[in-house]
Formats: C-alpha cells, structure tokens, sequence
C-alpha cells in the first residue's frame, strides 16, 4: 500500500459568510478561476494571486440579522445571496442568475410564535398559512444579469418574486444548471420555521419544498413578475418555463 500525505494550503482569506462557491471563465480570459459569492452580498474571484470584486449587491438585499423570526439576541439568519450559476455558455454571452432576498421586504412572518408540532394536538398539524399578503417574512426573487463588453454586471430581467413564510430554510447554494437539460435548477427550501407547519412541500400547487427547472432559453417578455407563491398565481407564459423535478425537499 502506498502512502499518500494530503495537505491544506489557504488561498484566501477574510471572507465574511462565504455561501456560493463556483468556477468560471471569464469574457476574454483563458484561465478558470474561483468565484465566492457571500451571505451579505459580495461576489469576488481570484485573479493573478488576489481578491478581486466581480459584484456587489448587499444594498439590495435585506437587512440580516433583524427577522422577528430569528433566535433572540443571536443575529442569527438564513437569508442572504444564497444562490449565483453562471450560464453554460457564460463565456459568450456574459450571463450569470442570482437568488436573493430582496431589501425592505421584510414582515411580521406568517406565525406569531415558533411553531411546536404536537401528534397529540390535531390543530398543530393542520395549519392553514392565510393572510399571505401581509403575513410574511420576506420576498425573495431570482434574477437575471448580465457582465457587460465594459466589465461590468447589470440586471436584466427577474425570473420569479416569491413571497416566503418565515426567515429560514431558503436553500444554500440553490442556483445551478443541469448537465442533463442546460436548464437552470433553482432549490427554493420549504419556506421554513421547522416542520413546515403550512405542509407547503407535499401541496402540488405551493412553489415551496420544490426543486425547479427553469428554461432561461424561453423569454417570457414579463420583466417584473408578479409576487407569488403558489404556481397558478404566476402569469401563463412564465408557468411555460418552469419544470417541478422533485418535492417534500
């Protein structure tokens, strides 16, 4: 048997709530290089030995740490840049997808207190999420970009707005595309609070607890959808792009 000794080399450092990991080429480079996308809102890659700033979008992304939801006095949250996929063909055309609540959306979550299961307590297991409108944590949307001929990245149209239920469980790393259909796979989360008390992963129609396909190839001509959070509430042409490949997740 041959030994093999392993070892770990840091190639960098000081990055406040890394989340996203991905490679990439740039538009005129020939080398692939290390993208890190993180919770507050920061995209920066490695080039020629430093840290380089691709994107920066905390002002459009809400406040972390202040959900009502949130463990007392910890600052604790789930939310943030938690999705970035550059397109197969991002090379050539520039184009990269982002997934990220969305600044001065934050509500009053859709529960007043932390929900307790109780097998013993049929009304636990039952919950009815109503009040949608109002009664939410945030919204969060995905969203379309593209890196410019000048070097510089900017929005082009948002794919979907989802209205979430509480402040935790909206899928890390959620962005990627499928070898398989070179379509862009979103994993939204169950919506969160623990238990999915609403039951919105097993419900055919909540966009909640799914994991999605979506044909970025088909331009709906819709630049601002609607905020949803059920399928039938989305307008038909986007209804057109999506593709529910799993749920219960």
């Amino acid at each position: 048997m041959k030994k093999i000794k392993v070892g770990l080399q840091p190639i960098v450092s000081r990055i406040n709530l890394p989340t996203v990991l991905k490679t990439t080429i740039l538009p005129g480079d020939s080398v692939e290089r290390l993208f890190i996308a993180t919770q507050v809102g920061e995209i920066f890659y490695i080039g020629n030995g430093s840290l380089r700033t691709f994107l920066d979008i905390r002002p459009r992304i809400i406040k972390l740490g202040t959900s009502e939801q949130g463990v007392s006095g910890g600052g604790y949250d789930e939310r943030g840049l938690l999705g970035l996929a550059f397109h197969p063909e991002f090379y050539y055309n520039g184009l990269f997808y982002l997934h990220y609540p969305v600044a001065g959306t934050q509500g009053p979550g859709a529960l007043s207190e932390r929900f307790k299961p109780d097998p013993c307590d049929p009304k636990t297991l039952n919950l009815k999420w109503i009040n949608r409108e109002t009664q939410y944590d945030h919204i969060d949307t995905v969203e379309e970009w593209m890196l410019q001929s000048n070097g510089h990245p900017q929005r082009r149209r948002t794919l979907l707005n989802l209205r979430r239920p509480f402040f935790n469980h909206n899928g890390v790393n959620s962005l990627n595309f499928s070898p398989e259909t070179g379509k862009l796979v979103l994993t939204i989360g169950d919506g969160g609070s623990g238990h999915d008390p609403f039951n919105l992963s097993q419900d055919d129609m909540e966009i909640a607890g799914k994991i999605i396909e979506i044909d970025v190839v088909k331009n709906t001509f819709i630049y601002n959808p609607p905020v949803v959070t059920r399928f039938n509430e989305l307008p038909a042409p986007i209804q057109e792009t999506l593709t529910v490949i799993a749920k219960g997740v």
